[in-house]
């Protein structure tokens, strides 16, 4: 499985909260508490304009990638805790695949790997 960066708005929009997709307990605990976003930044410096809105929280840039299936993963930080971004693949969202739980893994071990 591959992943690809993406910045193109036609992936990114309509990406939500999917950290309850990772099965892993310990990758759960890792990405929370070890991942902070001046990793990412130093690991993946080609960012977008962080989309901030401090009252809710977000005050970071998020990260995207789409995986060779077309499924768009990302990492972003809210309050400052890192979260799983993403949406599977469809036209539309009443129509989408989900993300399979095995890609979950696969991009959350190479974000870990990459950025700790």
């Amino acid at each position: 499985m591959n992943f690809t960066r993406t910045f193109s708005y036609k992936d990114t929009d309509g990406t939500s909260n999917i950290t309850h997709e990772i099965e892993s307990i310990e990758l759960i605990d890792r990405l929370r508490s070890q991942l902070t976003p001046g990793m990412m930044k130093k690991s993946f410096p080609d960012y977008g304009a962080p989309y901030v809105d401090r009252y809710k929280g977000y005050t970071e840039p998020e990260w995207y990638w789409k995986s060779d299936e077309g499924e768009v993963l990302g990492i972003g930080f809210r309050y400052g805790i890192a979260r799983l971004r993403g949406k599977g693949i469809g036209e539309n969202i009443f129509e989408t695949k989900p993300i399979q739980k095995e890609t979950v893994a696969k991009f959350i071990s190479m974000i870990l790997e990459t950025a700790l």
